[in-house]
């Protein structure tokens, strides 16, 4: 994860925020994940990768975070690159949890939820969670690989 030095108006400049944001461990206990629930009303192709997907993984996206750090508190960067060479999308994480902070220092899945699968966005029940994972994308970000997006 990179520190972005731009101003914060750079960096927030064409990024939605998410709905809501969970992190903890994958169920087997041997990896992080990072819950972003987003409003997918305007990705149509999102919404098309989770449906014609056999695996929720999703091999035809990556992404990578970015942070930047004021005053005025951290915000956090999503980015989702298409592997097919579409736009990239971005959602921002405001005022990120220290547990949150310190998962994105290790590799980790970024779970991608449509507000519509999530449920009730005030609430995270991981044991639940996976079945849910159907209507999800999931990318695998590394964090040799996280940067300055």
């Amino acid at each position: 994860m990179g520190r972005i030095v731009d101003s914060r108006a750079t960096f927030t400049h064409g990024a939605v925020p998410v709905l809501a944001t969970a992190a903890g461990s994958t169920p087997d206990g041997r990896g992080a994940m990072v819950f972003l629930v987003i409003d997918d009303s305007e990705h149509d192709d999102i919404v098309e990768a989770i449906a014609a997907a056999d695996t929720p993984l999703a091999h035809s996206f990556s992404g990578d975070w970015g942070y930047f750090d004021d005053r005025t508190g951290v915000v956090m960067r999503f980015t989702l690159r298409s592997e097919a060479g579409g736009p990239d999308r971005r959602w921002l994480v405001a005022d990120p949890t220290p547990e949150m902070l310190s998962l994105l220092q290790h590799d980790h899945m970024v779970v991608l939820m449509p507000a519509e699968i999530a449920g009730d966005l005030t609430h995270f029940d991981f044991s639940t969670m996976g079945a849910r994972m159907r209507g999800a994308l999931l990318i695998n970000v590394t964090y040799g690989d996280a940067g300055n997006s």
